[in-house]
């Protein structure tokens, strides 16, 4: 069996999900529709934040002042992955922080990704240095990143899940445009794995 070493949880998290170790920016209301109900249910994605590279700006969706503290420390914590696991024989790789979310500063992101393949490639040098894509697969942004390094690849999580119902073939419709996307990244950046996908398509998540 080979291992590929997944990084969820960065310190103050990476995308204010509960699988990032520290769910951010959510709050409990009463159930919809009552005014005085003992019942109760929560708003999150509205109020979703995300404190890892700092403190995030709604009012411009940016990051005015980067944490370079979090960010060396997430490098620490790769650097004593590697050091303990670099002779294990059933670990081919790693991916340095899962799902980075969407307003990630991308140039700081980059940057992050180049020290922690740095490092790999110093003491782990046969490793596999797997990056997700932020939820930009983008090849605008993603073509040409590490041309020519070797054993490095871009993780993409694609799930039907989690968005408004529809048909089939709107279903259908949007695999066909996830291919395209895949096809697209694979022609300007390189190798491309889908390291999470699921054929659910109902919204079942809860707190």
């Amino acid at each position: 069996m080979s291992v590929l070493l997944d990084v969820h949880a960065m310190k103050d998290s990476q995308n204010g999900f509960d699988n990032s170790g520290q769910q951010l920016g959510f709050e409990y209301t009463t159930a919809i529709k009552y005014e005085f109900s003992p019942q109760i249910t929560f708003a999150h994605w509205p109020l979703r934040s995300a404190e890892w590279m700092g403190k995030f700006d709604y009012e411009t969706a940016s990051y005015p002042k980067i944490n370079k503290s979090n960010i060396e420390h997430s490098l620490e914590v790769i650097q004593l992955i590697i050091d303990r696991y670099k002779h294990h024989p059933a670990v081919m790789g790693i991916e340095p922080v899962n799902e980075p979310w969407e307003h990630t500063p991308i140039e700081e992101l980059k940057s992050f990704y180049w020290e922690g393949y740095l490092k790999v490639k110093r003491d782990a040098p046969y490793w596999r240095f797997v990056m997700h894509d932020s939820f930009r697969p983008d090849p605008k942004i993603w073509g040409g990143y590490m041309d020519g390094c070797p054993d490095r690849a871009i993780d993409m999580h694609i799930y039907q899940a989690w968005r408004d119902p529809d048909s089939r073939l709107g279903y259908y419709r949007d695999a066909c445009a996830q291919k395209r996307t895949i096809a697209a990244m694979e022609r300007d950046f390189g190798p491309i794995i889908v390291g999470e996908w699921s054929l659910a398509t109902d919204n079942w998540y809860v707190l």
